[in-house]
């Protein structure tokens, strides 16, 4: 389905998100680049950096309402363009704590960035399916 190098982006991706699901924050900040950007729906504004953008995911986890008990992508998409990647895919998950949890629905955009021998997660940007 993928050549090489786009499954070696679609396992970073993977990872990425299966620490996601962990409400793993070490974990997931390890594939995140510096300079990430972060476009959610239920943020009003763009979160610029890897600090704002753990500051926001401690803080959210914190309060239950993305703690993921379920997690799953969905017909996946991968264009390479040198060492940037474009990864789109719609995705399902569980999220929030015991009675609070609901489902949901979005399509997810990733950009990656080849950083030496890894692909960094750049830039985020998750928009709520209707």
């Amino acid at each position: 389905m993928f050549s090489e190098q786009e499954s070696e982006v679609w396992r970073t991706v993977q990872a990425f998100n299966d620490a996601f699901a962990a409400n793993d924050p070490e974990k997931y900040f390890s594939f995140v680049d510096d300079d990430i950007t972060v476009i959610l729906p239920n943020c009003p504004y763009r979160i610029d950096g890897k600090t704002n953008d753990r500051m926001e995911f401690e803080y959210c986890l914190a309060k239950g309402w993305t703690k993921v008990g379920f997690f799953h992508e969905m017909q996946p998409k991968i264009q390479l363009f040198g060492d940037i990647a474009v990864v789109q895919y719609y995705s399902r998950g569980a999220y929030g704590d015991g009675q609070n949890e609901r489902q949901k629905f979005y399509k997810e955009t990733n950009i990656l960035v080849k950083r030496g021998r890894d692909w960094k997660v750049i830039h985020v940007h998750l928009s709520v399916t209707v």
